[in-house]
């Protein structure tokens, strides 16, 4: 009878895998407000600000702001 040796489960990588966002949104505003208006239920309104990165992702709905090409952040109206 040979010997039977089970399968070790694969490592979890250590950092999630990148998910697209949902939806991209170009503004040449730094400060934006999300509410979800497009998905069936929405979500309490939040203000957010585009960094030094030059997106900022909604904590609820994870739309993503993108400052449109020319705008920097810090630049608001």
């Amino acid at each position: 009878m040979g010997i039977i040796r089970a399968a070790l489960p694969q490592a979890m990588p250590s950092q999630p895998m990148p998910i697209e966002p949902p939806e991209i949104v170009e503004t040449d505003n730094p400060t934006v407000a999300c509410d979800g208006s497009d998905s069936a239920l929405g979500h309490p309104r939040v203000f957010l600000t585009i960094g030094g990165e030059g997106f900022v992702d909604c904590p609820y709905c994870d739309r993503r702001f993108v400052l449109k090409n020319g705008v920097t952040a810090g630049a608001g109206h």
